[in-house]
């Protein structure tokens, strides 16, 4: 699934209530907020790759990075742009819980 799938899954769509719609809303902005976090080579083959879905060969020619550096880049920008969410997400919880 390429990130902007993901993405789109979130923005409101007919049927959906609207504690659904929010909660898509806040996992957007999560995932937004987390992608700024990100280094800015990261951020740069996450959104080539992921969102505008270039293939390694064209995001090669458009960094001018070989096709092995944006292989090796988009993986490590992924395994980060998780762990940036997953720190985030357990933050959040844990704020949430200590305000209940």
């Amino acid at each position: 699934m390429f990130l902007h799938d993901y993405v789109l899954q979130f923005l409101p769509a007919k049927g959906k209530s609207t504690e659904e719609i929010v909660e898509a809303k806040e996992e957007a902005r999560t995932v937004h907020e987390g992608l700024q976090k990100l280094k800015p080579d990261h951020k740069l083959v996450i959104l080539l790759r992921g969102i505008h879905e270039f293939s390694v060969k064209e995001t090669s020619q458009i960094t001018g990075w070989t096709e092995a550096k944006v292989k090796v880049t988009y993986h490590r920008a992924l395994k980060e742009l998780k762990l940036i969410l997953e720190r985030d997400v357990a933050c959040e919880f844990t704020r949430r819980v200590h305000n209940e």
